[in-house]
């Protein structure tokens, strides 16, 4: 055996280097795909953290009484938004030139918009927003502010004031009901108070009828 591998030693020696070759391969191999997984863990969780302390500045539409159509902007992020520039994208043809498109926010931009700070423009009544169609405003709103870092952030949505139309028409039904109902209510309130009067009329003749017979029998 031992004078086999004597014999033998340089293949022996050329299978040992090839095994190294080979464990190494994978060790390095191995570790790449450590530090890789190690790296995609770093970005996941300062990702995660950017998300967390970032501005996030986005556009609505609603409706805080009947028929009145807001627009509004609102960060509803953990930090500051700065140099918020807003850009309105038509997508379907409203019935008045809204005059919104020439206030200082839409043509300046917002400097400087805190976490939960929130900015409500009158954007017009849907009566008369409305088109020859039947239809109220559709936009993409255009959004771009920065962090405190100037790292630059950009969002579009969609608004979409067609949302509204079974909701007013509710509310329209509603106002109708509530009418009816306090009519009613007054119907009745006014026959008890005709009642009410007619029993002390009725009361306050008896009473005279009891004196004047008292009267007489005196």
């Amino acid at each position: 055996m031992i004078e086999w591998i004597n014999n033998n030693s340089g293949v022996i020696q050329s299978i040992s280097a090839i095994v190294m070759m080979l464990l190494t391969a994978f060790y390095v191999r191995f570790t790449k795909k450590i530090l890789e997984a190690n790296e995609g863990v770093y970005k996941e969780t300062e990702t995660s953290r950017k998300l967390t302390v970032m501005p996030n500045v986005i556009a609505y539409f609603d409706t805080p009484v009947h028929n009145i159509l807001n627009f509004n902007i609102a960060n509803i992020g953990a930090n500051v938004a700065r140099n918020t520039k807003v850009e309105l994208e038509y997508l379907n043809e409203i019935a008045k030139e809204n005059e919104m498109r020439k206030t200082y926010i839409l043509s300046e931009g917002i400097s400087t918009l805190a976490p939960n700070q929130k900015l409500e423009m009158f954007f017009g009544t849907l009566l008369e927003l409305k088109s020859k169609e039947g239809e109220f405003p559709k936009l993409n709103v255009h959004v771009t502010f920065e962090d405190n870092e100037s790292m630059q952030y950009r969002a579009t949505y969609t608004l979409d004031a067609n949302m509204y139309k079974g909701v007013a028409q509710i509310h329209i039904n509603g106002l109708h009901d509530l009418t009816k109902k306090f009519d009613k209510f007054e119907n009745e309130f006014n026959k008890m108070s005709r009642d009410i009067r007619r029993h002390l009329s009725d009361l306050e003749e008896k009473e005279n009828e009891t004196n004047e017979s008292m009267i007489i029998l005196k």
